[in-house]
């Protein structure tokens, strides 16, 4: 049973979690930390439970992320570009305001179907460049002065 099975496996992870305390890739952090400083609501869009997000950002600064939406927020998950449609609303934004980041191919579909600019950050997979998807090999030293030139040439694609 596809819930089961994606119960089991967020529990796993929150419990890792709690063990281990949550893994960010190089430079995470700091892009977050820069995002909020400006004034740029962030949102974090996963697969993950709420229960294992609410875990992670708890974490955080206070403020890092205006929005979460879970796996189990979303009648329909990535690929399909319901979950972060659902974070653009609740951002109280429009598709063409937003800049994703992603490390995943069903993700950076999810974004693409619902008209995002996407930033790939290839993690476990490799991302391809599209026409409005820019790849990067990571975030540590970026500057959210280039993120936003990024975003700019990657929405008016």
């Amino acid at each position: 049973d596809p819930d089961d099975y994606a119960d089991v496996l967020n529990g796993y992870a929150l419990e890792d979690m709690a063990t281990a305390g949550p893994r960010f890739r190089p430079g995470a952090r700091e892009l977050l930390d820069a995002a909020r400083a400006a004034g740029i609501a962030c949102a974090l869009v996963s697969a993950s439970f709420a229960s294992v997000l609410a875990h992670l950002t708890g974490t955080l600064k206070p403020g890092t992320f205006a929005v979460v939406v879970g796996g189990d927020q979303v009648e329909r998950g990535k690929p399909d570009p319901e979950p972060y449609l659902t974070a653009v609303d609740r951002l109280g934004l429009t598709v063409r305001d937003c800049l994703v980041l992603e490390d995943s191919l069903p993700g950076t579909t999810s974004a693409e179907r619902a008209g995002l600019a996407t930033l790939g950050v290839p993690f476990e997979q490799q991302l391809l460049p599209g026409p409005r998807r820019a790849i990067v090999p990571t975030l540590d030293g970026l500057e959210l002065a280039h993120v936003g030139r990024l975003w700019r040439e990657l929405r008016d694609a």
